[in-house]
């Protein structure tokens, strides 16, 4: 990727360790988008398919979003993590899950991606609500060492259930001033709701990079991570297996700042309050990624 005594490799070797890094309990992450053509399914995808590829435990991704537009049913979340198109979980196995006392139960019948990582389309059900989660995924989540679920852009039911079922929930927004106005309005929906961690994962999907923008993303006060303009994306067919250098970076340091965040909130529960981040890999930065660096 790059010779590895660069100041880019050794960061990125930091991030695969804080990727890798254990986690004692089970624990749930949340994708919402400020609003529709966020990056949304995209981001949590590509980070549900990273964490799945490096760390050993079982990896859940959860397709909660049901697109308005059927033709945009195979760019989901599920799509973007590696599965084939119009493959779905087996809805005959629902009561087996549900009821499920080991991890085959559990897994029983949920497709793969090459990587490994299960996936669970809700969206396919035919009584499809963000009630879904509750009654599909939340009985079997202990037997997943991470659960993704993309909510997309949804109403104030799925923010609930949003908030009710993450340790950690993740913002998406493209980047213009609008939309960042209202991911500022939905993190401060959230975070007056719970006290889980929350990211803010921005998308230059237009090549609309500017120092406004920039300026006015610093102006939201939580961790923020960008994933710079990728030109490819305006081809016909996205090429899921050939990520620009840049994207692949941001989707490391995304992942590695979810799993510290975790593993330090863990950390905090065992020792109180007082306990201390121990390392870089618990401060998170906001991470700029343009298409250029590729």
């Amino acid at each position: 990727m790059f010779p590895l005594t660069t100041q880019p490799a050794l960061e990125y070797l930091k991030a695969d360790r804080a990727i890798r890094q254990p986690l004692v309990l089970p624990r749930r992450i949340g994708f919402i988008s400020a609003e529709a053509r966020s990056g949304c399914s995209r981001t949590a995808g590509l980070i549900a398919a990273c964490l799945a590829h490096r760390r050993q435990g079982r990896i859940l991704a959860v397709n909660a979003a049901a697109s308005p537009e059927p033709a945009q049913g195979r760019r989901s979340m599920i799509w973007h993590a590696g599965l084939q198109s119009g493959t779905v979980s087996d809805s005959d196995l629902r009561r087996v899950r549900r009821n499920a006392t080991a991890a085959e139960e559990a897994c029983a019948g949920l497709v793969q991606t090459p990587n490994g990582l299960y996936c669970h389309d809700l969206t396919a059900l035919s009584d499809f609500s963000p009630q879904s989660w509750w009654t599909n995924v939340a009985p079997t989540s202990r037997f997943f060492d991470l659960v993704l679920t993309d909510w997309g852009h949804r109403v104030e039911t799925a923010v609930e259930s949003l908030i009710d079922s993450s340790h950690i929930i993740c913002v998406a927004t493209r980047l213009d001033m609008a939309a960042l106005r209202r991911a500022q309005r939905l993190v401060h929906q959230i975070q007056t709701s719970t006290s889980a961690p929350v990211k803010l994962v921005i998308s230059d999907l237009d090549g609309n990079a500017s120092t406004g923008l920039r300026m006015a993303m610093g102006s939201i006060e939580v961790p923020r991570h960008l994933f710079g303009y990728e030109p490819e994306r305006r081809r016909a067919r996205l090429l899921r297996g050939k990520l620009p250098l840049a994207t692949r970076t941001a989707v490391a340091h995304l992942a590695a700042d979810t799993v510290s965040t975790l593993a330090q909130a863990e950390k905090q529960a065992v020792q109180g309050p007082s306990a201390q981040s121990s390392g870089p890999e618990n401060t998170t930065t906001e991470r700029t990624r343009t298409g250029a660096e590729a």
